[in-house]
């Protein structure tokens, strides 16, 4: 049997109160809507371009190379139907850990791109967001809560309620899986 707490808890209750937590912990809780993010776009791209330029001295000398890595990257996202999600990322997080190199435009050799700053994770812009929508093509998805690292989104949780003894943890990794990774895996 519930307990009044438990039947007065709800999805927004939860996101919120994970939303403060995170803000205490330096992360900036915004809408989805006033990120600047259009919803066609994963990223996050004014935080995305701000850490490539901090992070890549080339960068910061040229800073119009920023769009050099982008286009990288999101040429990985692009890849996901045909290539599958776990090729596709493995190949993100060998971006995000720092082992990928480029050739920028006008130059001879590779360098490395680095894109979160491990060696000062303070360093870094750490933003959560609620309700951050997603659209491709004829799919329009909401995730419950985005948590996003340098521009990049890293943790999509979803929210279930606890009011329905019904649904559990187990319908949100499924609605996860069914609904969301096979459906827009390009920002997964």
């Amino acid at each position: 049997m519930m307990s009044q707490i438990e039947k007065s808890i709800d999805e927004k209750m939860v996101q919120m109160g994970l939303a403060d937590h995170l803000s205490r912990l330096s992360w900036v809780w915004a809408e989805d809507e006033t990120l600047g993010r259009p919803v066609e776009s994963v990223f996050l791209i004014e935080d995305v371009t701000k850490a490539v330029v901090e992070l890549n001295p080339e960068i910061a000398k040229v800073p119009a190379r920023a769009e050099e890595v982008l286009s990288k990257l999101r040429a990985v996202l692009l890849g996901v139907r045909n290539d599958g999600l776990v090729a596709s990322n493995e190949e993100f997080v060998a971006w995000l850990c720092g082992r990928r190199t480029i050739k920028y435009i006008g130059t001879d050799k590779d360098v490395q791109v680095n894109l979160i700053d491990f060696e000062n994770p303070k360093a870094n812009t750490l933003r959560v967001t609620t309700e951050a929508t997603f659209h491709i093509g004829r799919e329009h998805r909401r995730y419950d809560l985005v948590l996003w690292v340098n521009g990049f989104p890293l943790v999509v949780g979803e929210m279930k309620t606890p009011k329905d003894k019904n649904i559990s943890w187990l319908n949100g990794a499924t609605d996860v899986h069914n609904a969301y990774e096979k459906k827009t895996p390009e920002f997964f």
